[in-house]
């Protein structure tokens, strides 16, 4: 290396004056002149290239050295710069980043968020409409996205799916409501026949009482008969009440009229809550489904009342139709609360009427109060009887469909 080459390079680079040539002896050959900051960083003497970061007061700086030859004799060529300016820049960058972390988090998790539920939305939209779905209205289908992918074909799945089980539920409905109206004729005429010849004097008592239980268990078997066949026909939309405007209390009245000797039988005492006679209960509905209404409600309360215990039958008109019946029998254990309007559901009634029933009357007052958009509620502790709460609409055009 040259001199006059070296002190260009030197009057170029902008820390050039940092630029050292040093004798193997550790003088420096280059330059001569007195430096302070180039004092303070001193000389090194490198058999090899290497690298090594000084400091001088406050300041760091990155330091080179390497074997050279200048002038024809072996040397060592020490070359420093002061990283301020990285440092600073280093700082900057540091402070903005965590400065702009949280704007960066906040940004990106509202993309991930929007992104998000544009993606999710058609997945959302069909568990809306597959829960609003039920086994009434197994006609309705889910919607099927434009988008030619896994959701589509999850969609078609489930439209398929849906129309199986239609066709299944109406040949079950249709079964149901067929086999119930072929036997209603023969379980009339045994129970005819049955009442026919107890009357017959010349019969032995063994003989009338077996006539009589075949006369009850005939009954029995017509009215759960009578049950399906509302139930079947109801689940196919063939019935169309007779909705009218009327006074609820006293078809209320002729019901506990129909209930009070079963209670009586059972040392019941039956309490009638309504309004006087000059607040009439007006609301729209078919005058036999609010009878079997109340009539369900009370004649369950018979069943699961012990001897002694008190029934008690209130209704009023606030912000609809309000229908209470409330017992002191042997109660409903929490874990049937959910379940005693399902069909053939029954609790233990090993404390209760010796024949409770088949486990329809419930179902068929839930059908009825979800008829006219209504809602039916029971609340119940074991052992402290339970209380049946019904809503009805005081006033509707047509029962829901």
């Amino acid at each position: 290396m040259a001199l006059p080459e070296l002190d260009e390079l030197v009057g170029i680079l902008p820390e050039g004056q940092l630029i050292q040539i040093v004798g193997i002896d550790g003088r420096r050959l280059f330059p001569l002149d007195p430096n302070l900051l180039r004092d303070s960083l001193g000389t090194l003497i490198c058999p090899a290239p290497s690298i090594d970061n000084p400091t001088v007061g406050n300041g760091m700086y990155r330091r080179l050295c390497r074997p050279v030859n200048y002038e024809g004799k072996p040397s060592y060529l020490v070359v420093s710069s002061s990283l301020l300016e990285d440092q600073t820049l280093l700082r900057s960058f540091t402070f903005w980043l965590f400065e702009m972390i949280p704007v960066l988090l906040a940004v990106s998790s509202l993309g991930g968020y929007s992104l998000s539920r544009r993606a999710l939305k058609p997945v959302a939209l069909l568990i809306s409409e597959a829960q609003s779905i039920t086994a009434q209205d197994l006609s309705r289908r889910l919607p099927v996205p434009q988008v030619k992918d896994e959701l589509q074909l999850l969609a078609h799945a489930w439209n398929e799916l849906l129309s199986r089980l239609e066709v299944a539920m109406r040949r079950v409905t249709q079964f149901t409501a067929d086999a119930s109206h072929e036997l209603r004729n023969p379980i009339a005429y045994i129970r005819a026949t049955a009442q026919f010849h107890s009357q017959n004097v010349d019969l032995d008592e063994i003989s009338r009482d077996g006539f009589l239980e075949i006369m009850e268990e005939a009954r029995r078997a017509g009215e759960l008969l009578e049950n399906l066949l509302l139930l079947a026909r109801a689940d196919v939309g063939q019935i169309l009440p007779e909705v009218s405007d009327v006074d609820a209390r006293p078809h209320l009245e002729a019901v506990c009229d129909r209930i009070e000797p079963l209670a009586r039988a059972k040392n019941l005492s039956l309490v009638m809550g309504f309004a006087a006679a000059d607040h009439p209960l007006i609301l729209s509905i078919d005058v036999s489904h609010l009878r079997r209404l109340a009539l369900i409600l009370l004649d369950n309360a018979v069943k699961y009342t012990l001897p002694g215990g008190a029934i008690r039958i209130d209704c009023e008109i606030a912000d609809g139709f309000h229908l209470q019946v409330s017992d002191t029998g042997i109660g409903i254990p929490q874990e049937a609360g959910s379940r005693i309007f399902d069909r053939f559901y029954r609790v233990d009634t090993s404390r209760a009427d010796d024949n409770p029933g088949a486990g329809l009357g419930l179902a068929i007052a839930k059908w009825i109060v979800e008829l006219y958009s209504g809602e039916i509620t029971v609340q119940s502790d074991l052992g402290r009887g339970a209380t049946f709460r019904v809503r009805l609409p005081q006033h509707s055009v047509s029962p829901a469909e």
